[in-house]
């Protein structure tokens, strides 16, 4: 059976399961005069549950919730379409949902707006779009939000507004400009964005100043440059930041000094010299930096001398030279530099 058709038949498969739970009783009915619904007892859930692991996919229960409910289901690279996310209706204590590179759309995000419980959505490489996105902003209670390789644009970030709680937000990949990310401006709790390969410029990070708990920031491939280093000067937990392939030179480079949990940062494929490192002296916890394919040569040694807690260094395709590598291994015997791995103490 081709992939087509394949996803057809699971298609129709979970339409005539859903129209069957509803067709024995699945509704607003009750049991016995009891008050108790029958939506979502054991019987539906186990047919639901069955579809699901024959889509090629899994759930996971709470056991210290009562009942033990399915609190997340992964459907990742599987067949379920946008009808058949139907299914999704008897699972109303979901928190957890990933559809990552399916082919669920706009259609599908009709159901999973209905998850009022639901934190964690992943829908990575799925057709989603800003209208999609406008069904979602029913989902309040999202913490963690993976958009990545879709097909959301700026449009769609308005429904980002009424999700005060999110904690992850990425968007790599995605048609997302500086004025869609203007919208999380009032996201108080993000600790992870990512912009990678988005078109936002130095705009987008004016509207990051109030994440003051943000620990991770990716902006590889877009078009930041040193002036808007200047709006994350006070993201002082940050811990780990991406400026690979960005229009950054160096001369913003020491509005990171404050950054005193920053452990990890990425410079790799812009036009970073000796100077740009001189301004990262003395960061306290710099333990992992990535100046490969930039302008800097042995002259910026004297200035990593001055970061001691430094681990990792890649200097790979610059003008440092063997010697020049082993002047800051002698100062710090376990640092591993590449590409000089062998070089001895």
């Amino acid at each position: 059976m081709t992939a087509t058709g394949t996803r057809r038949f699971y298609s129709l498969q979970l339409c005539a399961l859903y129209a069957a739970l509803l067709f024995t009783g699945c509704g607003d009915q009750q049991q016995g005069g009891s008050g108790a619904n029958v939506t979502g007892g054991p019987s539906t859930q186990e047919a639901a549950i069955a579809t699901i692991k024959e889509l090629g996919g899994r759930v996971q229960t709470n056991p210290r919730l009562d009942g033990k409910p399915v609190t997340a289901i992964h459907l990742g690279r599987s067949a379920i379409t946008d009808e058949g996310l139907a299914i999704l209706a008897e699972f109303p204590q979901l928190q957890e949902l990933h559809l990552f590179e399916t082919k669920i759309g706009d259609d599908g995000a009709e159901h999973i707006a209905k998850l009022s419980q639901l934190e964690n959505l992943g829908l990575k490489g799925t057709s989603l779009t800003g209208a999609g996105m406008q069904q979602l902003k029913a989902l309040t209670k999202l913490r963690k939000l993976n958009l990545n390789e879709t097909k959301v644009d700026d449009s769609g970030m308005v429904a980002v507004k009424e999700m005060p709680e999110l904690e992850v937000l990425w968007l790599a990949d995605t048609a997302v400009t500086s004025s869609g990310v203007k919208n999380a401006a009032g996201l108080a709790e993000l600790r992870d964005v990512d912009l990678k390969h988005t078109a936002v410029d130095d705009a987008a990070l004016s509207y990051l100043v109030g994440a003051s708990h943000l620990l991770r920031l990716n902006l590889n491939g877009t078009a930041v440059s040193d002036s808007g280093l200047e709006f994350l000067k006070d993201l002082t937990e940050l811990e780990e930041l991406d400026l690979e392939g960005t229009q950054v030179n160096g001369s913003g480079l020491s509005h990171l000094k404050g950054m005193s949990q920053l452990g990890v940062l990425w410079l790799l494929d812009t036009d970073v010299g000796d100077d740009g490192i001189e301004q990262l002296q003395g960061m306290p916890k710099l333990r992992e930096l990535d100046i490969s394919r930039t302008q800097v040569t042995d002259g910026c040694m004297q200035y990593l001398m001055e970061i001691p807690t430094l681990e990792i260094l890649n200097v790979t395709d610059t003008a440092v030279t063997p010697e020049g590598a082993g002047t800051l291994k002698k100062k710090f015997s376990a640092i591993h530099i590449a590409p000089y791995t062998k070089i001895a103490n």
